[in-house]
């Protein structure tokens, strides 16, 4: 999680055949992505380290992951590249992006307070959004957040659609499905 590498072994003949094969169909071929996050163990990290949420000068940790800061250039580099590979080597046209992480504080670096911090970085995630579809007019972006803890107002006007979640446990997914109708 974070590197966001295309790895052929995993396929016969190579991810690009099921994509090809995809379009072939008439379909237009999607993948997921978690671009908000970095895991702990990803290769990466070392040259990432002013750019993960920070709190009390700890980074934030949560479900192995790092939470990326998009007001970064380097962040935003990185991802416009894993995105722009997706799209011309595997002709991607349908992302869905997840939230799987709890925010917890938000990041105290270049912020009055952690909760500014989280504000700042979300306003930076979604100009980030708003950038892709300005680079590649054709693309669909789900949101799918964790339960729904991005189903807000601010974020909803910035994707094609919105998932619920997708949960894969029904017992976790009834109030989230009663939820849904608020938004």
């Amino acid at each position: 999680v974070g590197e966001w590498e295309i790895c052929e072994e995993r396929f016969s003949g190579g991810l690009k055949k099921i994509y090809d094969r995809i379009r072939e169909l008439g379909m237009r071929g999607g993948i997921w992505l978690e671009p908000e996050v970095m895991g702990v163990n990803c290769p990466l990290v070392p040259e990432f380290e002013d750019c993960f949420f920070t709190y009390r000068g700890n980074k934030l940790i949560s479900k192995g992951r790092y939470q990326l800061d998009f007001r970064k250039e380097k962040v935003i580099n990185h991802l416009n590249k894993v995105v722009d590979n997706l799209i011309e080597h595997l002709g991607v046209s349908y992302f869905k992006f997840d939230y799987n992480i709890e925010p917890m504080y938000g990041t105290e670096i270049d912020a009055d307070s952690a909760g500014d911090g989280l504000y700042q970085c979300g306003l930076a995630y979604l100009k980030w959004i708003d950038s892709l579809y300005e680079r590649h007019p054709d693309l669909i972006i789900e949101n799918c957040a964790s339960g729904g803890m991005r189903m807000d107002y601010a974020s909803l006007k910035h994707f094609a659609l919105q998932s619920v979640s997708d949960a894969a446990y029904y017992n976790e997914f009834a109030h989230m499905g009663v939820m849904a109708p608020l938004a």
